[in-house]
């Protein structure tokens, strides 16, 4: 299980960088950082980041490899403003749970990690 929360702005500062790159990677989830690397299609560009669960207003998580669409998990995010709080949980049926100041709730099904481009 893998439970953080962070601020709208936070989350856009997170997927911006890499949603210029690519539709979906694979994230390492562990007990100390959520992280990942993915390299375009083309292999012109890589871009990696590692957030540290100390970054997050909470954070908790075990050691996970998930897959995630970044398009769908951006758009979603898109319809927090930059101080709400956005809780992100992953279920026990392979989804992400996102949660925006408690009142919106959407969930994003998770992708085999399998079936996404290896990160360099």
């Amino acid at each position: 299980m893998f439970q953080a929360t962070l601020t709208g702005e936070e989350l856009d500062e997170v997927l911006t960088p890499i949603t210029t790159i690519v539709d979906e990677c694979r994230l390492q989830l562990n007990e100390e950082e959520l992280a990942t690397q993915a390299v375009d299609p083309a292999n012109v560009a890589m871009v990696g980041f590692s957030v540290l669960g100390e970054h997050f207003e909470d954070y908790d998580g075990n050691s996970t490899l998930a897959g995630i669409d970044l398009k769908r998990l951006n758009d979603v995010s898109g319809m927090a403003a930059s101080d709400d709080e956005v809780r992100l949980e992953t279920t026990e049926d392979n989804r992400l749970h996102i949660t925006i100041n408690n009142q919106l709730d959407y969930y994003l099904n998770l992708l085999d990690p399998e079936s996404i481009r290896e990160e360099p």
